[in-house]
């Protein structure tokens, strides 16, 4: 069923959704969404809220913050709702919300599962287009998904965990008046049931989001003008209240100071949270029954202090310009160990962090993983038959690149057979993506390409240069690779000017000048030689 996202579509057109989107929209997004983006959004989740038989029981505020966004973290933002409504819908209309939430995560693990990836968090698509993504990938996916078919769902994640290196982010969704917690893109037989449910009872800081100014009966950690941070740490395990008071050197308290929350992960002291202290000078933290790390600093005077275990109160004051010595060492308590894993959990990420054994499961019901055994090869099977951009030709199949496909293509007839073997790589690197990749190599899809398109060693230097990710999310064409000659040579020919260099000046340019990126930024596959490029050859 196709849905109707026309700005004047009536049934669905809501004032207060666009206000609220508006007024909470990331600065990143106010400088690139377009309004028929948001318009679009908002259509189809209310067509979602009216369509699915639990939509009548969202409570309004619930849909604002957990349903209505148009994305969840840091990702890009991507066209999701229609294509996840349109193949969601079906499988979830007879079913109760906690057997929805359960079916939809099934979904998930159809598309992707857990591989570590770098940190710059890639869209919902990309995660589907490659088969795999980190944790906090694997969530993004998870939540629109949700979202899709008007299920409230939000982030949740530890910082650091206080008993082992590293972090983790998973799921939230709400049904029938309660929130339950699950792993992305590891389906279980029943929600509350994860591989991390015994760290998450021993974590010392655990964190849930909401776009917006959320104003639920949870207790808020902090506020950051257009989200919320929600101390969900009391929903996992045992908690106590740490009262601290800051005052200045000369005893007097001390408001409207910034304390810094770290614990030991990573063989050094990390960041957790910061707090900033009331009127007088006072500040509470709800926080897992662990050793915290916390420290203040106004102008050049600090005061640090190591608050073990269950202590519930602590005074800091500013006594020093250099921070107390404690090269002695300390003696560093995580919480204790919880219960061990559920029997019926089978977790990707779970058998990589050494947390579900082989034993553990064997000992999972046989149907079930037989279901999930069948979801693995569906999605390798399904990943490579797959449009390399949602909506584009759907007739079209692009099947997994192969040798005999590249060597037999002309345009890489003049490549030497060790160079294919290399290129080759990228492409099954790029998993979904390759045919984009692939694209850019010979030519096609550019703006006034040779019919004949051969192989261009500048545009190999391009994808050399690519990240592991960048293979998996960067759209290839359109790139001007010229333009960066039209900054560089006033002749505007890049193989005569790079010809003209020595050695050193080439890498430089090819290091510095070339690559479709700067920092972690994602990579927007188009120089605009009419914008920057023209301002900058202003006279």
């Amino acid at each position: 069923m196709a849905y109707d996202a026309t700005f004047g579509n009536s049934d669905y057109f809501k004032l207060s959704d666009y206000r609220f989107l508006l007024a909470n929209l990331p600065l990143a997004d106010l400088t690139c969404l377009e309004a028929e983006d948001l318009i679009e959004n908002v259509n189809l989740a209310r067509n979602a809220l009216d369509r699915m038989p639990w939509g009548a029981s969202i409570p309004p505020d619930l849909y604002d913050h957990f349903i209505l966004p148009h994305r969840v973290s840091q990702e890009p933002f991507v066209k999701w709702r229609r294509l996840f409504l349109d193949e969601l819908a079906p499988r979830v209309e007879g079913l109760s919300m906690p057997e929805a939430i359960l079916e939809v995560n099934h979904w998930c693990h159809e598309k992707a599962t857990y591989r570590p990836t770098d940190g710059r968090d890639q869209d919902p698509l990309t995660t589907i287009r490659s088969g795999y993504g980190r944790c906090e990938e694997e969530m993004i996916l998870t939540i629109c998904a949700l979202r899709a078919v008007a299920i409230p769902a939000r982030q949740c994640y530890t910082p650091y965990w206080a008993h082992s290196d590293d972090n983790h982010a998973w799921v939230e969704a709400w049904a029938d008046g309660q929130w339950y917690y699950l792993g992305a893109c590891e389906p279980a037989q029943s929600l509350n049931s994860a591989w991390f449910s015994s760290p998450a009872q021993r974590a010392i800081l655990i964190i849930s989001t909401a776009y917006g100014d959320y104003t639920g009966d949870e207790p808020v950690l902090r506020r950051y003008g257009r989200s919320t941070a929600i101390n969900s740490t009391s929903v996992y395990g045992p908690v106590k209240q740490l009262q601290v008071v800051l005052l200045d050197r000369k005893g007097r308290t001390l408001p409207g100071a910034k304390a810094v929350f770290s614990l030991w992960n990573y063989g050094t002291l990390m960041p957790a949270t910061a707090l900033t202290s009331d009127a007088n000078g006072h500040l509470t933290l709800i926080s897992g029954i662990g050793d915290w790390f916390v420290a203040v600093q106004v102008n050049e005077r600090m005061a640090f202090a190591h608050v073990e275990g269950s202590t519930e109160s602590l005074t800091l004051r500013l006594t020093a310009k250099e921070p107390d010595d404690w090269s002695g060492g300390f003696c560093y308590q995580p919480p204790p160990a919880a219960s061990a894993p559920s029997a019926d959990i089978i977790s990707a990420e779970g058998e990589a962090r050494g947390i579900i054994s082989p034993e553990v499961r064997e000992r999972a019901d046989s149907l079930f993983r037989t279901r999930l055994t069948r979801e693995d090869s569906l999605r390798e099977t399904c990943l490579w038959p797959l449009r390399p951009n949602f909506g584009d030709d759907p007739g079209s199949v692009y099947l997994k690149p192969d040798s005999a496909r590249f060597w037999s293509d002309p345009a890489f007839a003049s490549v030497d057979d060790t160079l294919r073997d290399v290129l080759l790589q990228r492409l099954l690197d790029a998993r979904g993506n390759w045919l984009a990749i692939y694209d850019f190599l010979n030519g096609k899809g550019r703006e006034g390409a040779d019919p004949a398109p051969s192989f261009d060693p500048l545009r190999w230097e391009v994808v050399k240069r690519l990240t592991p990710k960048d293979l998996l999310d960067w759209p290839g064409e359109p790139y001007e690779v010229t333009t960066t000659l039209d900054l560089a040579s006033d002749d505007g020919h890049l193989k005569s000017h790079l010809a003209s260099l020595d050695s050193a000046a080439r890498e430089r340019f090819l290091d510095f000048v070339l690559p479709v990126r700067i920092d972690d930024e994602p990579a927007s596959g188009r120089r605009e030689r009419s914008q920057l490029a023209s301002f900058l050859r202003k006279e």
